[in-house]
């Protein structure tokens, strides 16, 4: 399903799409340490069952991934292209939407934590450090709140930002920038401008704009290496199948075209995202390859690449990285 364009198109453990062609039930036991060997298990998804699912739901093509007992399984149904009549398969990309958000959440914790920046440096301080020209805002009468927003706050979308749900980009156009979409202004995906509206850490409220600040902070951190890191953490995540690129070399991809809910496929096959904030696609057992490796490295104190045990529990608990005094945690970002 591709969340906010109205396309709907499977991810992981969700079921739809069309009754035809039959389920089909390919297992592979290559994950958390085991061997690619050949493994037999009945289906997650009995085939009548998931035939089932896919007429009452009508999406197009269903792709299933999990792994359990050290062993990767994957299953797969319908159609990835009605039109060409080309099947649902293992290696079909797929849009992942808001599920990109814990990848990216990863590897925001991977890149402070190499850089040795703690995840607790005021926002407004480090976006002073990298040199960047974009300002935040907040309502009047609480401007005090703007120094206490953290990265952390960010990834944990308890940042008091204004909630939005940035939509697509045809794949006709150029992509804005993380700059323009946080201006508000009309074209670049949202229908506000960013603004903090509550007092930072007191409140949950999931909102896109956490990911596309975060996006602008890195790429500007990064420099000319942003692309290069998020390549190279993605393959030490397993993840060779996946990519945040928006317009990707497709001569030997296959990527399952988004269908709106009246059945009409989305111009060009798909739409283009904010990056961090869900662009990322990739095959459903890549993602899986990840989720093994965040699992592996939360369970296991000794774990250290490419996750650590201190950064998956970060990523899925919340607890600090690495606290440490203000002062020393803007020296180590390069303040000083």
């Amino acid at each position: 399903r591709n969340c906010l364009s109205g396309a709907r198109q499977c991810l992981p453990g969700e079921p739809g799409g069309a009754s035809e062609p039959s389920a089909r039930f390919p297992f592979e036991a290559n994950l958390m340490g085991c061997k690619g060997s050949r493994s037999e298990r009945p289906p997650l998804i009995p085939s009548d069952d998931l035939e089932r699912l896919l007429r009452k739901s009508k999406v197009r093509g269903v792709s299933l991934s999990w792994f359990e007992a050290r062993q990767h399984f994957s299953q797969v149904a319908g159609w990835s292209d009605k039109k060409s009549l080309t099947r649902m398969s293992e290696d079909t990309w797929m849009s992942l939407g808001p599920m990109s958000q814990t990848v990216s959440a990863a590897f925001t914790v991977w890149c402070f934590q190499r850089r040795g920046v703690s995840l607790d440096i005021p926002v407004v301080r480090l976006l002073k450090q990298i040199g960047s020209r974009f300002l935040l805002q907040c309502v009047p009468g609480n401007e005090n709140w703007i120094r206490l927003l953290t990265v952390r706050h960010l990834l944990q979308h308890t940042s008091g930002l204004s909630s939005y749900m940035l939509s697509g980009f045809p794949r006709s156009r150029l992509m804005p920038k993380p700059m323009q979409m946080m201006s508000g202004r009309r074209g670049f995906g949202n229908s506000a401008k960013l603004l903090l509206i509550k007092r930072p850490g007191t409140e949950f409220d999931f909102s896109d704009g956490n990911f596309v600040v975060l996006q602008h902070i890195l790429m500007a951190m990064e420099g000319c290496s942003f692309n290069k890191a998020l390549r190279e953490f993605l393959d030490s995540c397993g993840m060779e199948a996946c990519s945040f690129r928006q317009r990707l070399k497709e001569t030997n991809l296959q990527h399952a075209t988004g269908y709106y809910e009246d059945g009409r496929s989305v111009p060009g096959g798909r739409l283009m995202f904010s990056a961090l904030a869900k662009g990322l696609s990739g095959t459903t057992r890549a993602y899986s390859k990840f989720l093994a490796t965040l699992a592996s490295a939360y369970g296991n104190q000794w774990y250290r690449t490419p996750i650590s045990h201190l950064h998956a529990k970060t990523i899925l608990e919340g607890r600090a990285l690495n606290r440490r005094p203000a002062a020393a945690a803007a020296a180590a970002a390069g303040g000083g």
